[in-house]
């Protein structure tokens, strides 16, 4: 690496501060404080990198680390299929029970000045090598529907738009934007994890809306397994309320669902 260049590494604790300003100037919503101590201690299933450009100092390297300035983040979280929405089950074409994790990109933003100059790219390979070391398949987002900026950025580096989910986000009125609820539109990347040599497979399966689906499909929307799972789901939240064992409680709800459709004509 030359003196000067910028650089991809994970982010560090002492970058904590960087990152909150910066992420404050990409984004007109404010997160909770413990948003960021997660994402740069890796906590919460949360793994997160920087761009950093390398401050000139004739200092040690510990004074050098200290001055490094942070120009970009990508802050993701690993899921697994099981975590989720029905909508996205339909939009990523998984079913919750088939042990797939993913990563799901939270935030991710380049400081205005330092745009176009490929850290976005380098940043979305930084989640990519991740991926294929760990076995994630897939790489997801939800972007506003009117964000497309983002989007073009997305589909420049491989990203699929996979689903329309309408009222997604609910969003201040202001001069950019008069309505208060938006879409989200889902992107994926497909991510071949058999050979680390090979570039990441995109399917490119057509744009669909949730309203659009649902409105041929109801009420066989999903099928028998997302059903399943979203009943199994619903009954573990009302018995761990109830403070019933968890493993009686799941196979009781099993058992329950399978006569359930037995039943079924």
């Amino acid at each position: 690496m030359n003196e000067g260049e910028t650089f991809i590494r994970p982010l560090f604790p002492s970058d904590l501060e960087q990152l909150k300003a910066l992420h404050e100037a990409c984004f007109p919503i404010q997160y909770e404080k413990h948003y960021f101590q997660n994402a740069v201690h890796g906590r919460a299933g949360m793994r997160s990198w920087a761009a950093i450009h390398p401050c000139r100092t004739s200092g040690d390297a510990e004074e050098a680390r200290s001055q490094n300035q942070v120009v970009g983040f990508v802050i993701a979280r690993v899921n697994s299929a099981w975590d989720l929405t029905p909508e996205e089950h339909v939009g990523l074409g998984l079913a919750p029970t088939d042990g797939t994790h993913l990563l799901y990109i939270l935030t991710f933003g380049v400081h205005e000045k330092w745009r176009r100059r490929g850290l976005g790219d380098q940043l979305v390979q930084a989640l990519v090598g991740y991926s294929r070391l760990n076995g994630l398949r897939c790489i997801y987002l939800h972007t506003l529907d009117q964000n497309e900026a983002a989007q073009r950025f997305y589909r420049h580096a491989g990203f699929v738009a996979k689903l329309e989910i309408p009222r997604y986000y609910s969003l201040a009125a202001s001069s950019a934007w008069t309505d208060t609820d938006h879409a989200a539109i889902l992107y994926a990347l497909d991510v071949d994890v058999k050979d680390p040599r090979l570039p990441p497979q995109s399917n490119a399966r057509p744009l669909r809306s949730v309203e659009c689906v649902s409105s041929t499909r109801l009420p066989g929307l999903l099928p028998p397994s997302l059903w399943r799972a979203a009943f199994l789901r619903l009954g573990m939240s009302i018995l761990r309320t109830l403070r019933v064992d968890p493993a009686q409680a799941k196979l009781n709800l099993v058992r329950l669902f399978s006569r359930q459709q037995s039943r079924a004509p």
